[in-house]
């Protein structure tokens, strides 16, 4: 009987399926055997995530208030950021540009920048933001009254209410009590008891509402050391104490080896022990161990939350409203806090990811209102929590390394994601100047991937300079333009931000960096003798600059012999000036003179004669007549 060719086919299949099916066999049970692939991770900072999940539990704010640089608790403000996540913000009194230099010549204005930028990184170490009221810091005062002499009373008042009221710390701490120290000190001891009623009373200071609301923190302690200590904890005072000698977990150190490191950062105030050995050895302390750090309860504002006993937090008792406490609860993974899960960020990043997306507090709840910054607060460090968690970060850098006014700068911003899912890029935006605003983007940033966006913006004809910095320590000038990028980001729902910022100076197209001597001692010998300077010029423009250097000082009589200048693009170059004799009668009207209207003067100009940039030096005179050759 003929077959059909249906039947042929199928007997033919069941012919090579029985060939087969040893080795279906091999290879299903090889599969059995194979483990099932590893969930896809990423590489990650244990320590940034932490601090990250750490935050996301706490919006409360600690200011330290300390007169100089160097005088703030800096383990305290270690502790309270790194174990308990909280806020921490320091302000100082002056920039401690009346100190003393253990690295370098730089005294006075020139001092109070490198002190600080010595602050800055200190505070990086801390977790802490330091700001400044920028009052003169005249070097050592021997009470409270002298120092006011010098600041106003008023004057600083006003000051330290502005910045309480503007940072809205929940508690303050200081170091300083009112009799003891330095006068300074004392000053800054007595400001801040007054400014934390003061801040909340908007009968004081009223011209400052149109910027800022009034505060009311809820509690001040001051700092007790010694045998002070000792009897507070013995009375009925209200003590909290800080143990120093805590391990950060995830670190591996001790705090107060943190705070040490932040120390050390004041190099201009050193030297500073190297170890928490030394430490202990250099101020005597007998045991294995650093003392509590031990605060007294100062002040509090009316129906604050009693202070828990034995505390060892600032914040011990302190509830906030219900409402925020519900709506910035952070996630959990089976009913555990996130940093339990260190080692495994995808599951942290997941559950982020479902909080983030299923909750929002851009519209704070009606009691809230009065507390935008709370609020504010929490959505940082939410929007932190999840760029750290998604791997995703963002560079802003500057195709020039200062700004020039009128002068175009092309900027490079850079969104990086080297973690495990792809990112939404939904907009981007630079900030700085008045030109700057969104830039068009829109893409879909995948796993171990980046972009990079480029914008011009051309720097206002009328921007301030920044330089020299030490001209500008007082209008806060001299720590340069912030500028910032953001972007606006998005993982399965989940709606986040990150940024970035950067500083750069704004300085003319043809910069007097540098000049000495930098003071001009003028004395009855000097009349008739002819001064020599050496300075150094740099060309910040991206073209060759030709044009002359020019000193002149009416007051003396003299002006340089010299003095033209070619620089290639970016080129820094010393330049040389003699001038002629200088006049005995000019001179002698300087006598017994001290007021800043007797300047030498350098000044840069074009080939067209115009003026590029200008700086001044000093002249102070002086009776003193010595034997001759000697210096």
């Amino acid at each position: 009987m003929k077959r059909s060719n249906s039947y042929q086919s199928y007997i033919a299949i069941i012919c090579i399926v029985a060939l087969l099916s040893p080795l279906f066999t091999v290879v299903a049970r090889a599969q059995e055997l194979i483990p099932a692939p590893a969930p896809a991770t990423q590489a990650i900072n244990k320590p940034d995530l932490h601090q990250a999940l750490v935050d996301l539990g706490s919006t409360w704010t600690v200011m330290c208030v300390a007169a100089h640089p160097d005088d703030e608790d800096g383990t305290t403000l270690t502790v309270l950021r790194r174990r308990d996540g909280v806020h921490t913000v320091s302000l100082f009194s002056t920039y401690g540009e009346g100190g003393q230099n253990a690295v370098g010549p730089e005294l006075y204005e020139e001092l109070g920048v490198i002190r600080a930028q010595e602050t800055m990184k200190a505070a990086k170490i801390q977790g802490s933001e330091p700001y400044f009221l920028g009052l003169k810091d005249f070097g050592f005062s021997k009470s409270a009254d002298e120092a006011f002499k010098v600041w106003g009373h008023d004057e600083a008042l006003k000051r330290m209410v502005f910045k309480i009221r503007e940072l809205r710390p929940d508690v303050i701490i200081t170091n300083h009590d009112t009799t003891s120290g330095h006068g300074h000190h004392q000053a800054t001891g007595r400001l801040v008891i007054e400014a934390f009623d003061a801040a909340a009373d908007p009968k004081r200071f009223p011209e400052q509402l149109a910027q800022v609301k009034p505060w009311r923190a809820q509690r001040l302690f001051v700092r007790v050391f010694g045998s002070a200590a000792a009897q507070a904890s013995a009375t009925s005072d209200k003590i909290i104490a800080v143990d120093p000698n805590e391990v950060d977990p995830i670190r591996g150190t001790l705090f107060a080896e943190q705070a040490l490191a932040a120390l050390q950062q004041h190099a201009t105030q050193g030297p500073w022990p190297k170890s928490i050995a030394e430490l202990m050895r250099a101020r005597r302390i007998e045991g294995a161990k650093l003392p509590l750090i031990r605060y007294r309860l100062l002040r509090e504002a009316p129906g604050t939350a009693a202070l828990t006993a034995n505390a060892n937090t600032p914040l011990a008792g302190l509830t906030l409203p219900e409402a925020f406490v519900t709506a910035a609860a952070p996630p959990k993974i089976d009913g555990k806090p996130l940093t339990d899960f260190l080692d495994r960020p995808d599951r942290v990043l997941a559950a982020i990811v479902d909080w983030r997306a299923s909750q929002h507090l851009n519209t704070s709840p009606a009691d809230l209102a009065e507390d935008a910054s709370r609020v504010h607060l929490f959505e940082s460090r939410a929007n932190r929590a999840l760029a750290v968690a998604s791997g995703v970060s963002l560079t802003l850098t500057s195709s020039a390394p200062v700004l020039v006014p009128g002068v175009p700068t092309t900027f490079s911003i850079n969104i990086a994601n080297s973690g495990i899912e792809g990112v939404h890029v939904d907009d981007l935006r630079l900030n700085g100047w008045s030109q700057s605003g969104r830039l068009n983007t829109a893409e879909l940033l995948l796993p171990d991937t980046e972009t990079v966006v480029t914008v011009a913006s051309t720097t206002p004809q009328n921007a301030p300079l920044s330089v020299p910095q030490e001209d500008h320590l007082y209008d806060g000038l001299f720590l340069g333009k912030h500028l910032e990028a953001t972007a606006a980001l998005e993982i399965d729902g989940a709606k986040f931000s990150v940024n970035t910022e950067t500083l750069l100076d704004v300085a003319p197209a043809v910069e007097i960096r540098e000049v000495s001597p930098a003071l001009v001692v003028w004395s009855p010998g000097r009349g008739n003798q002819v001064l020599n300077f050496t300075t150094l010029v740099r060309n910040n423009l991206a073209t060759a600059f030709r044009g002359v250097l020019e000193l002149n000082s009416g007051v003396l009589g003299i002006a340089a012999v010299g003095g033209n200048i070619a620089l290639e693009p970016n080129e820094g170059r010393q330049v040389d000036l003699r001038t002629n004799a200088g006049s005995r009668g000019r001179a002698r009207k300087l006598r017994g003179s001290r007021e800043n209207s007797n300047y030498v003067s350098l000044t840069v100009k074009d080939p067209a004669a115009a003026t590029i940039s200008k700086r001044t030096l000093p002249v102070v005179f002086t009776d003193a007549r010595v034997v001759p050759g000697l210096h």
